[in-house]
């Protein structure tokens, strides 16, 4: 039953975003209204991290499921990709580093101040 729970307050979150990109016509996409949604909400302590932790848990471990069809989809489309592997190849490595970098640094922020908060 915690799982159901859990799930349903994470699809409501999400379903609520969506709701706001077409009530505000925003040009952000509403799962990512969602989860700044749900950041904001475990950041002001209205919904603490044991209400999703479970269901959250799963579906970090599974992740590489939601990747599937995205993969297929490339190797469907393969023979257009041809003409231009090496400068995919090129974007992909570049942005996967920016990425790392990225991440880096915001961990690296995020762990600073949880510090100065300590002290």
């Amino acid at each position: 039953m915690k799982i159901i729970k859990e799930m349903s307050l994470i699809l409501g979150i999400y379903f609520m975003g969506e709701v706001i990109k077409v009530l505000t016509g925003l040009p952000i996409p509403g799962n990512i209204i969602g989860f700044v949604l749900l950041l904001t909400l475990l950041l002001l302590k209205v919904l603490k991290v044991s209400q999703v932790e479970s269901v959250t848990t799963f579906l970090l471990e599974n992740l590489t499921f939601f990747f599937i069809p995205s993969g297929v989809g490339l190797l469907s489309s393969f023979g257009l990709l041809q003409g231009s592997i090496w400068k995919l190849i090129l974007v992909i490595t570049i942005t996967t580093f920016i990425t790392m970098a990225v991440a880096g640094i915001t961990t690296q922020a995020v762990l600073r101040a949880g510090a100065r908060r300590k002290k």
